[in-house]
């Protein structure tokens, strides 16, 4: 067998052509791989620049998600905003039309306080209220204003009376009330009037501080059904 290898070798050789022959094929096919080896240059330089691009790709994609993601925040923020202006403007709406009702309410409640103490027969006040500087104004029957300081000194003492009875009821809340030397600048017949249609109606719990010249022993019994307790101070 190595005999027969042997020979088929030397006659392989023998029948292959001289190194003259076969150059043009040899250079042919050099120059064929150096073609193959710029080809895959530019193959490598190409793959190159596309993982490059598809880099940047995808760096840009992550740019546009982010401020897309930012424009979404900040509209949420602005809507946001405008939701918040809207609801500050209903509240604000809401609270001016309670305001308008609640000082309706406030001077119709102190003028019949006023009128139920003054006991005027025949004539009637009515009260007005800013509801920008809450100031009052008294007016009378034919809606002509009457300044406060052109009241007596007994009418000032209602008024103030009146408006602080007023507002206790407006509230809505049981309000205790201190009532200090109440009577002093009043006559009698205004005197009466504050002990029977005021004292006994002016909260849930009434303390009155008064002199034994205010609150005299017929005053005292008109008081006493709705009295608790009394303390003398000597």
């Amino acid at each position: 067998d190595n005999f027969r290898k042997q020979q088929k070798a030397s006659q392989a050789i023998a029948r292959a052509p001289d190194n003259e022959a076969i150059k043009p094929i040899i250079n042919k096919l050099n120059e064929i791989n150096i073609e193959i080896g710029v080809h895959q240059t530019k193959i490598n330089s190409a793959e190159d620049k596309i993982r490059s691009n598809g880099n940047k790709v995808g760096e840009l994609q992550r740019t546009h998600a982010q401020i897309i993601a930012k424009e979404l925040e900040q509209g949420g923020i602005v809507d946001r905003a405008k939701t918040s202006e809207k609801i500050k403007s209903a509240l604000d709406k809401y609270q001016l039309k309670i305001l308008t009702l609640k000082l309706s309410e406030l001077e119709k409640t102190v003028s019949e306080c006023f009128n139920n103490l003054l006991r005027k027969k025949d004539f009637s006040y009515s009260f007005q209220i800013d509801p920008d500087t809450f100031d009052v104004q008294i007016l009378t029957t034919d809606n002509k204003l009457i300044p406060k300081k052109d009241l007596s000194s007994g009418e000032k003492q209602i008024y103030a009376i009146a408006l602080l009875w007023g507002l206790a009821k407006t509230s809505g809340r049981s309000l205790p009330v201190i009532i200090d030397t109440p009577l002093g600048r009043l006559d009698g017949d205004h005197r009466i009037n504050i002990v029977q249609n005021y004292f006994p109606y002016a909260g849930h719990q009434v303390i009155i501080l008064s002199t034994d010249t205010e609150i005299d022993k017929k005053l005292h019994d008109e008081l006493k059904p709705f009295v608790t307790r009394n303390y003398h101070l000597a």
